[in-house]
C-alpha cells in the first residue's frame, strides 16, 4: 500500500455524496459537471477522499505545502487556468488551516474558460470581484498574440509560434478534423483569434510576493520564465510548472539552476515514470521548483 505524502495529514480530506450536476473533491470543492468532458475527467472528480495518485497529484503536493507554510497573507497565479480549478482548492485548503487573507490571480485567455473561473470562484464562496482575473494569453512580450478559441471541453489550447503561419496550420488541422468527423457534434468549433497578451514580469510587478505560481500554458512555459526569470526569483517562491516537450523541460532545468533554485518534482512528459509513489504514466511532463532566496 502507497503512503501518501506528509502533507496531507494536514488537511481534512472526506468522501462527498456526488450530485448530477456537480463533481465534489475530497475537499468539498464543487465543481460543475458542464464544465468537462465526464468521460476524459472522471477518474480525477471520482467519489475518492485523497487525491488519485496520478501525474496531477504532485500538483496537490506543491498547492498543499505553498497554502500550509504561508506567512500573514496567502497570494497564488494560475497561469493558463481554464476555469481556475487549483485556485480554488487552494482556498479551500487554505481555510481549513488558517484565518490569513488570500489574493488570487488567473490567467486565461479561452472566452469560454475565462467565463467560468467567475462561476467556479462564486459556487465555492469567492468574490471574483476581490481578486485579479485577467483575460489574456501569457507570453514572452506584452501586446497580442494569436490563440486557439472555442470548444471549451477540449482543454490545452495553445498559441501559435508565427501569426500567419500558425492560422494557416490551424485551418489545415480543422479541415481534417472535419473530414475525419471530428467535429461533427461540437457546437463551439475552435478557430483562431488575436488577443490580448501578458508577460509574467509584468503581472509580478504589481505583486509584493507570491507563495505559488502554478503554470500550464501548453508549450509556452520557457519563453515565459526565461523572460521574466529575476523578476520570479525576487518574489515567488515555489513554481508548478506543466511541460510539453523536452528541449521545454532541459531548458526550465537550466534556467532555473542558474537562478539558484532547487528541483523539488521533474518528471518528463510523455512516458511512465518512477516516482515515490509508484510507476506513473505522464501525459504532461511535471517540474516543481522552490526559491531558497525567499
Amino acid at each position: 500500500m502507497i503512503e501518501h505524502h506528509p502533507i496531507f495529514n494536514h488537511f481534512k480530506f472526506s468522501l462527498h455524496e456526488q450530485e448530477t450536476d456537480w463533481c465534489i473533491d475530497g475537499l468539498g470543492v464543487r465543481t460543475r459537471a458542464s464544465f468537462m468532458d465526464m468521460s476524459k475527467w472522471h477518474i480525477q472528480f471520482k467519489a475518492t477522499a485523497l487525491p488519485e495518485i496520478s501525474e496531477t497529484y504532485f500538483e496537490w503536493i506543491d498547492v498543499l505545502e505553498a497554502v500550509f507554510f504561508a506567512k500573514n497573507r496567502f497570494t497564488m497565479i494560475e497561469l493558463g487556468a481554464g476555469f481556475a480549478p487549483w485556485l480554488v482548492i487552494a482556498v479551500t485548503a487554505l481555510r481549513q488551516v488558517s484565518e490569513i487573507p488570500f489574493y488570487l490571480v488567473a490567467v486565461e485567455a479561452e472566452p469560454t474558460h475565462f467565463k467560468w473561473i467567475s462561476d467556479h470562484f462564486q459556487d465555492n464562496g469567492l468574490n471574483p470581484k476581490e481578486h485579479w482575473l485577467i483575460k489574456a494569453a501569457i507570453t514572452e512580450k506584452d501586446g497580442s498574440a494569436w490563440f486557439r478559441v472555442g470548444n471549451p471541453l477540449e482543454y490545452g489550447q495553445s498559441l501559435g509560434s508565427q501569426p500567419a503561419n500558425s492560422a494557416k496550420r490551424f485551418m489545415k488541422m480543422l479541415r481534417s478534423w472535419k473530414k475525419n468527423g471530428f467535429l461533427n457534434n461540437v457546437r463551439n468549433k475552435p478557430e483562431v483569434k488575436k488577443i490580448k497578451a501578458i508577460t509574467l514580469a509584468s503581472i509580478l510587478d504589481k505583486l509584493d510576493y507570491v507563495d505559488l505560481l502554478d503554470m500550464d500554458i501548453q508549450g509556452a512555459e520557457l519563453e515565459v520564465v526565461a523572460s521574466s526569470i529575476q523578476q520570479m526569483t525576487s518574489k515567488v517562491k515555489r513554481v508548478h510548472i506543466g511541460t510539453h516537450g523536452e528541449n521545454i523541460e532541459v531548458g526550465l532545468r537550466t534556467i532555473f539552476k542558474e537562478h539558484g533554485w532547487v528541483n523539488t518534482c521533474d518528471f518528463p512528459k510523455g512516458q511512465v515514470n518512477d516516482t515515490p509513489y509508484g510507476s506513473i504514466s505522464f501525459q504532461d511532463g511535471v517540474q516543481s521548483w522552490h526559491n531558497p532566496h525567499l
